[in-house]
């Protein structure tokens, strides 16, 4: 019976493993490119991101990118507790994307945003063993945009 019922569950295991989803889950890139500018609004998911970088740039090398900013809301709170906030921007020159695959299965992917050699901001999209386990998907706080 002991065999049977491991029997069972190995060909379970098994069978389950065929139908892992690893394909990146899709982006219409169309969204965030017009022209030669890419914009994507705040709320934008980290895998929006790298698709639509990785589509424009395939290599995982820097590239030098023309008027990048990054605007975003920063909230201070002062000594008092009274809460304020503003609109800050940074402004990026190079922007470079990366995936990495780990001994544990997770797969790493990240998209950076680069002043001369510093990076500012750094996106990532992080799954393991199949694209529906999502560790880590990145949201934008605000507005990136940039001309390639």
């Amino acid at each position: 019976m002991k065999r049977l019922l491991l029997t069972i569950g190995i060909v379970c295991l098994l069978g389950a493993c065929e139908n892992l989803t690893t394909d990146l889950p899709k982006t219409d890139t169309n969204a965030y490119i017009t022209g030669n500018i890419v914009t994507f609004p705040k709320g934008t998911k980290a895998i929006d991101i790298y698709n639509t970088v990785s589509t424009i740039f395939p290599d995982n090398e820097y590239h030098n990118i023309v008027n990048g900013e990054w605007k975003y809301i920063k909230t201070e709170k002062d000594s008092d507790g009274l809460i304020t906030q503003s609109w800050q921007s940074d402004v990026f020159t190079k922007i470079k994307h990366t995936h990495s695959k780990h001994e544990s299965g997770v797969n790493t992917h990240k998209v950076y945003l680069y002043t001369s050699k510093t990076n500012i901001r750094e996106l990532v999209f992080e799954w393991q063993r199949q694209t529906t386990n999502v560790w880590k998907n990145d949201v934008t706080e605000g507005d990136i945009t940039f001309t390639f």
